[in-house]
């Protein structure tokens, strides 16, 4: 039976790892691939196409159906959830509904809450997946994706087991040519991949400077390693598995990419966008506060975005 899948956000992640979906089972009877998104990228969508660009190449995608009316989508065996962290409960409540009963909603946000902030929107029939990806990938136009130099994969599962139940889902990526990995316990990868992205988006905003700018230069650098201990003395205080290595791991990551690369966040600050300060910085803030931890660096970065 073919299997319909959702991507819910044609944008740096639904646009790239949705793209990869189309491209590939152009041909495939076995799945359709339905983009969801509104407005201009809807329109350009329609019209010419999925422009996905690489350092490598370039591609012209054209999936089986694009549209935002949830009679249209109809009924949908995954639903894989792109938008940012923000507008992801008003999001997926407008198609939970496609969601076919024992169907699956996965998340893809850089906040490590995905679960919480779907408690009142997903039904006791849908499974409910998060993940994480590794990726520096943006919108250069509606309809434009543009995917920088650096790692590009997917790492998805459950809280805690059960994650032969969704093999179907980990054959779909690799049958797509996705590197995706099925992990058995999800919030340790999701918070390891935080412990880079909420440093590094904080420092980069903060500092209104690219990750080679940040790491560059010793008093960024200094404040950014100040960032990752203080989100790392979070997550232990939560019984998260952190790497101890972690700060090493982000700052050599940082160093590999291309200097001229700029975060989701800092973009959304320059282009007068909503951001994810709530999840990247805040969330941070409000969990030291909990734990009796000082967050001086996240303070002194959120005083300063707050007001932009």
């Amino acid at each position: 039976m073919r299997k319909r899948i959702g991507i819910l956000g044609i944008g740096g992640i639904g646009g790239y790892f949705g793209g990869l979906m189309a491209m590939n089972f152009e041909e495939d009877p076995s799945y359709e691939i339905i983009f969801i998104a509104r407005g201009q990228t809807k329109a350009n969508i329609k019209q010419k196409g999925l422009l996905l660009q690489s350092i490598e190449d370039s591609f012209v995608i054209h999936p089986d159906l694009i549209s935002d009316d949830p009679k249209e989508i109809g009924q949908l065996d995954l639903l894989i959830a792109c938008v940012k962290s923000y507008s992801l409960a008003d999001a997926v409540s407008k198609y939970v509904g496609n969601i076919k009963q024992g169907g699956a909603v996965l998340t893809l946000q850089n906040a490590v809450n995905q679960r919480e902030m779907l408690s009142e929107v997903i039904r006791e029939d849908i499974n409910h997946l998060t993940g994480c990806v590794y990726i520096i990938s943006n919108i250069k136009s509606p309809g434009h994706i543009v995917r920088q130099k650096g790692p590009d994969k997917i790492s998805f599962g459950k809280a805690a087991g059960e994650s032969k139940a969704h093999l179907w889902i980990d054959k779909l990526f690799k049958e797509a040519r996705i590197t995706a990995n099925l992990v058995d316990n999800i919030d340790d990868t999701i918070w390891n991949k935080y412990l880079f992205i909420s440093p590094v988006a904080t420092a980069t905003s903060y500092f209104e400077s690219p990750i080679g700018e940040v790491v560059g230069d010793n008093e960024k650098r200094d404040f950014l390693k100040g960032l990752i201990t203080e989100a790392k003395q979070v997550a232990k205080g939560l019984g998260i598995n952190a790497k101890p290595e972690i700060e090493d791991e982000v700052l050599g990551i940082c160093s590999k990419l291309n200097g001229h690369s700029k975060t989701s966040m800092q973009l959304d600050f320059e282009q007068g966008n909503s951001t994810e300060l709530a999840g990247l910085t805040t969330y941070i803030i409000e969990e030291c506060e909990k734990l009796g931890i000082d967050s001086k660096h996240y303070k002194t970065a959120y005083d300063r975005l707050s007001a932009l």
